[in-house]
């Protein structure tokens, strides 16, 4: 990196295009260099992982195969320069599912040869972005497994458009869908890995959680209140906030309860956007 004077402001400072695709040239020179020294082909990020005794990326994703398995997938990925690949995405800065998608097809096609049929399509339901995504949502609801592949199928394919609430409510009722939007909300799963590291009881999680969702269904209907003046709705708004506060403070402590308060506050903040004279 450029070494700037102290008065200058920061700027970003990555590699332009071009740049990028000489440092993937170079990476491949080197991976190149050390298959030959070494027999086996070795990604930079594979490297830092051997040094660090550190499991993550393709490996962590490949860990259900066996060992002798695992390692002949890794060296297909390896061949196919996924790593440079992967590089190249994540360099873009913003990019879309269905980009993300079409990276994951690709990495799907690079283990065609060296994974029997089960295993690629276990790769597939472990790893897909849309696996990704819906195991961070369903963290708390309980599934079976059958139920979860009946669920991803649902959203990898014609259901791929709708909420993920939408689509528990087609395929397993009413009832299950109300215990999704519970489970399933930021408020709960923030509230709920503060209380478990903390040693806290359940019961006040569910608490903490409607209490939240409480103060923001209200604090959006006070932002839409026109009978009200725009100093009275922003005070208003601010009082929910201290309510709130207070209350979920003391269901959770105040450590365990951090980050439930900073998400409600954006949202009140958000609200507050409403308030129109």
């Amino acid at each position: 990196p450029r070494v700037r004077a102290y008065w200058q402001k920061y700027s970003n400072e990555r590699p332009s295009p071009k740049q990028s695709e000489q440092l993937t040239a170079v990476m491949k020179e080197q991976g190149t260099m050390l298959k030959d020294l070494l027999g086996v082909r070795l990604g930079r990020q594979e490297m830092i992982d051997t040094l660090y005794l550190q499991v993550q990326g393709s490996e962590r994703q490949l860990l259900f195969l066996p060992p002798d398995r695992r390692e002949g997938a890794l060296q297909a990925l390896a061949d196919a320069d996924f790593e440079s690949k992967e590089m190249k995405f994540r360099s873009q800065g913003s990019y879309s599912s269905k980009d993300e998608q079409k990276l994951f097809n690709e990495k799907l096609a690079a283990l065609a040869d060296v994974l029997s049929p089960e295993e690629l399509e276990e790769f597939h339901r472990r790893n897909s972005p849309a696996a990704t995504m819906l195991k961070s949502e369903v963290r708390y609801f309980n599934l079976t497994p059958e139920e979860y592949q009946q669920l991803l199928l649902a959203k990898e394919s014609t259901e791929a458009g709708k909420s993920t609430k939408d689509v528990v409510q087609k395929l397993f009722g009413e009832e299950r869908a109300k215990e999704f939007e519970r489970v399933g909300s930021s408020f709960y799963q923030n509230a709920r890995t503060g209380a478990e590291a903390e040693g806290i009881p359940l019961e006040r999680v569910d608490q903490a959680a409607k209490l939240a969702n409480d103060s923001m269904t209200s604090g959006l209907a006070v932002a839409q209140d026109t009978t009200l003046s725009v100093e009275a709705r922003k005070a208003r708004l601010a009082e929910l906030q201290a309510q709130a506060d207070v209350k979920i403070k003391e269901l959770l402590g105040d450590k365990a309860s951090k980050t439930v308060l900073r998400d409600l506050r954006n949202v009140l903040r958000s609200s507050a956007s409403y308030i129109k004279p």
